[in-house]
């Protein structure tokens, strides 16, 4: 900070008495991104920001975190991710959203409160092409530090040995540059099951687990996976990652959004496209598909010399078959997996909010649940009191008292199976949740 400092009235002096515009925010994350380097490296990386615009904002510090990986040589098989993304190009995920946005301080902050751990990272498991790496990249650019891509193919070496020491020094490369996101792409190819390599991958396991449960640095793992059948159970279990989160094919809401994000990042009109009936078209296109549609009808459009519009769009879907269809059956078997063991990225139809707000009963049900209520609020008054319910003489009963008893106890087993579904109606999603 006291670099900061000096450098910041080193060039109010030169321009005039004008102070250096920022926050405390931004001057916090800045600090915890120089960490590690030399003073004389901190200061012209602090001067190169100061003085090309008078000010230090979140613009400047993707520029010094790439600068500082390549002062510190942190090149090989981990790379510095230069382009990352904001949620708001990524459709849907609102509870991975949700989840993240409660552990952003303290993922990143230097001095996390003292009763929170800081988080360790989360396991994206998903079909192909469903936004598992647009989510990944999401993560750093949500959370303002570096992204680095540790890539799992390029770990291994013919040499014995040489493998478990570039995951070593990958390893601390990342604590170097932490607070960041370390993003696992395809992490199951890295370290899956495997006999033929004379306990390689053994080692790359027990090494990468050994460090996920010691590293306190801010390091935040985002790994990607889309066999879950290759990932040794001691990877996956709780407390590896703070959470498995499974990213499914997006439904037709969630299309209609991939279609308006993908056609406003080509700065195309959506007033002639009919987004909601395109997305009810592509029923069962994972949104790297619906990109591709995209791009197609782009070039269908332009070799009609002709604006791009939803006759255009909706012929690609046609003459597209999504790998939904092509690989159905290990695609649904992936689903089936993931349905009670992870949890969903998004939320689901009857989940409408993340929030404990109560669930809302319709009126009828309401009505029901308040009749079924006083029905048998009424038997054991009776009970108790020690007299038989409708044991009063009415002029207009014609059934007799014992029929009416009948009755009455006929009656309670349809009320008790009306609050039974109303019961789980109503706690079924939360103990659905984890």
């Amino acid at each position: 900070m006291t670099i900061v400092r000096e450098e910041a009235k080193r060039w109010q002096e030169a321009s005039g008495g004008k102070r250096v515009k920022t926050d405390s925010r931004t001057l916090g994350q800045l600090t915890r991104s120089l960490r590690g380097l030399t003073h004389s490296d901190c200061r012209r990386l602090v001067r190169g920001a100061i003085f090309e615009d008078g000010s230090i904002d979140e613009s400047n510090l993707p520029e010094i975190n790439r600068a500082k990986f390549e002062l510190m040589n942190l090149d090989g098989v981990l790379s510095f991710e230069y382009r990352t993304e904001r949620f708001a190009n990524v459709a849907g995920m609102k509870r991975l959203r949700a989840w993240l946005e409660k552990r952003r301080e303290a993922a990143v902050s230097s001095n996390p409160a003292a009763a929170l751990d800081r988080p360790k990272g989360v396991l994206l498991l998903g079909v192909q092409g469903a936004g598992k790496s647009l989510t990944a990249r999401a993560v750093a650019g949500a959370w303002g530090v570096p992204l680095l891509r540790l890539d799992m193919g390029a770990l291994y070496n013919k040499y014995i040995g040489e493998t478990e020491r570039n995951l070593r020094e990958s390893l601390r490369s990342a604590e170097l540059m932490a607070p960041c996101v370390l993003w696992m792409d395809e992490i199951e190819k890295g370290i899956g099951a495997a006999d033929s390599d004379e306990g390689t991958s053994r080692r790359v396991l027990g090494s990468l687990l050994t460090w996920m449960a010691e590293q306190r640095d801010g390091v935040f793992v985002v790994a990607t996976a889309n066999d879950v059948s290759a990932l040794p159970p001691e990877l996956i279990r709780k407390g590896r990652f703070d959470e498995i989160f499974f990213v499914d094919l997006p439904d037709q809401e969630t299309r209609a959004e991939i279609f308006r994000i993908q056609l406003a990042r080509r700065s195309i009109e959506l007033a002639g496209i009919d987004t909601a009936a395109l997305a009810a078209q592509s029923d069962g296109f994972s949104g790297a598909e619906i990109e591709q549609v995209v791009v197609s009808a782009l070039y269908r459009a332009a070799a009609e010399q002709a604006p791009l519009c939803t006759v255009h769009l909706g012929a690609e879907i046609r003459a597209t078959v999504p790998l939904a269809v092509t690989m159905a059956e290990r695609v649904q078997a992936l689903r089936s997996w993931a349905q009670t063991r992870t949890v969903p990225g998004e939320l689901s139809a009857r989940e409408p909010a993340m929030n404990n707000e109560p669930h809302a009963f319709s009126s009828a049900q309401l009505v029901y649940l308040w009749l079924a209520a006083l029905f048998i609020a009424s038997l054991l008054i009776a009970d108790i009191v020690g007299i038989k319910l409708f044991r009063i003489p009415l002029p207009f009963t014609v059934l007799g008292f014992d029929a009416i008893e009948h009755t009455c106890g006929m009656l309670t087993f349809p009320v008790t199976f009306l609050l039974t579904d109303l019961i789980n109606e109503y706690f079924g999603p939360r103990a659905a949740r984890r």
